[in-house]
């Protein structure tokens, strides 16, 4: 039977260093888990609207796309 790995994701603010020293614990322990993160970079993650569903005329629109797709 093959060992169970457990998927962690890594949600919440993106100002610090917290993700790598989760994940660098988890590597360092030998821990049976593998960790996933949201887009950290901020314009990334404001453009993903526009850049999957198109671009707006008003940066409002713009906003509104990212904003309601990362939700």
């Amino acid at each position: 039977m093959s060992e169970r790995r457990w998927m962690i994701y890594l949600s919440g603010e993106i100002h610090s260093d917290w993700r790598e020293q989760i994940t660098d614990g988890i590597a360092a322990l030998g821990l049976p888990a593998d960790a996933s993160a949201p887009v950290t970079v901020h314009e990334d993650s404001d453009d993903c609207g526009v850049a999957i569903f198109g671009s707006e005329p008003d940066k409002i629109w713009h906003d509104r796309k990212g904003a309601q797709l990362n939700a």
